[in-house]
């Protein structure tokens, strides 16, 4: 794995460096360096901060920067439809005074997030398809790696793995250039994630071996990720070993797996990662019949959900409730269970309707980015 060495900018956006004074630009960089190394909190207070201090310098463009950056710490904190929303602001405003750089960041990171939680997949790689074209024309590398990187990871959700593979390898081919807004270690902890994912659906005469390839990778990858002390990347290594074990028939080291992943996950407050990982828990706990310990672990899964709505993920927890409510003899929570799992489906169905609604006017404006 190459490690990103690049001294350029942190977020080579719209606003040239003589354009912004040294506190605000010392609070873009803070910013972003936070949120990519783990500290997603700290990330979004101080992104939160720059926005306040670009707003009141009157300038747009500088503006537009803020908000993208926000938009980008917002993703990496796991709130999604927040950071959406300043990206669509960002947008806006990069439209109005034609700041062609301005705008496809923006672009980017809204179709990050909104792939991230919502059934809007289709909508997002065809805006990912124009922001690829605009950072070529651009001639922006880093904007290119950031978009390669977001395809890997939305097409492997579809298990499209060739094609994610390959984005991620086109994101890695040019990973020194890409400044800390994509880290190495990023783009290759997705990877990995990938990489066990593939041997997850792959048939059984395949499946040793794509594992054993995936754990050599996650070895390199956590050498880099343990000099480095990122949290998120390191939480992100370990969900993904623990879906290796489980997938090797090993509960107990996926179990340990998951919850140094949790613990980590924790410690930053992620709570998509949270959420994700007490799933992936209650899944082992079940198979290991240990059925109460795996309800309550979908129990918090479904609650933490429940606070970072839309999340497809609640229907799920409350339909593993029912199974497990049901294995243990209470049918009539078990009924209940299952009754409120398809109102969950039904919610987020309606909400991933809204936004997609919103994204397809959305799209609307953004499929003739401006030109410079």
């Amino acid at each position: 794995m190459t490690s990103n060495t690049s001294t350029d900018s942190v977020y080579p956006g719209a606003v040239s460096s003589a354009m912004l004074s040294a506190p605000l630009h010392d609070a873009f960089s803070n910013a972003i360096r936070a949120a990519r190394a783990g500290d997603t909190l700290a990330g979004l207070k101080l992104a939160q901060q720059a926005y306040r201090m670009a707003k009141s310098t009157n300038i747009p463009s500088a503006e537009i920067e803020a908000l993208n950056i926000l938009a980008i710490c917002r993703n990496a904190s796991g709130a999604y439809i927040e950071g959406m929303a300043a990206a669509m602001d960002a947008f806006r405003i990069a439209k109005q005074i034609k700041d062609p750089l301005g705008t496809v960041y923006a672009v980017t990171t809204c179709a990050s997030g909104a792939g991230a939680i919502l059934d809007t997949l289709d909508i997002s790689l065809r805006m990912l398809e124009r922001c690829l074209a605009r950072a070529i024309e651009l001639k922006n590398v880093p904007l290119k790696v950031r978009v390669h990187n977001i395809r890997g990871i939305l097409l492997g959700s579809l298990h499209q793995f060739d094609d994610a593979e390959r984005e991620y390898a086109l994101a890695m081919h040019s990973i020194n250039q890409a400044g800390a807004l994509t880290p190495a270690t990023l783009v290759a902890g997705n990877q990995v994630h990938l990489a066990v994912i593939r041997a997850t659906f792959a048939g059984d005469e395949l499946r040793p071996g794509l594992l054993n390839t995936a754990e050599k990778m996650a070895e390199e990858v956590f050498a880099v990720a343990r000099q480095s002390g990122n949290v998120e990347d390191a939480a992100r290594l370990h969900y993904s070993l623990g879906l290796l074990r489980f997938q090797q028939n090993d509960a107990a080291r996926a179990l340990d797996e998951f919850r140094q992943a949790l613990a980590l996950a924790s410690r930053i407050k992620h709570r998509a990662r949270i959420i994700d990982i007490h799933m992936e828990m209650g899944k082992v706990l079940t198979a290991q019949g240990r059925l109460g310990e795996a309800l309550s672990v979908y129990q918090t899964a479904y609650n933490v959900a429940d606070g970072h709505r839309p999340s497809r993920l609640l229907a799920e927890a409350c339909s593993r409730i029912a199974e497990i409510q049901n294995a243990l003899g209470d049918t009539h929570e078990a009924a209940h269970m299952r009754s409120k799992a398809k109102q969950e489906f039904a919610e987020f169905s309606k909400q991933s309707g809204n936004v997609r609604r919103d994204l397809e006017t959305f799209w609307k404006t953004v499929e003739d980015l401006p030109a410079d």
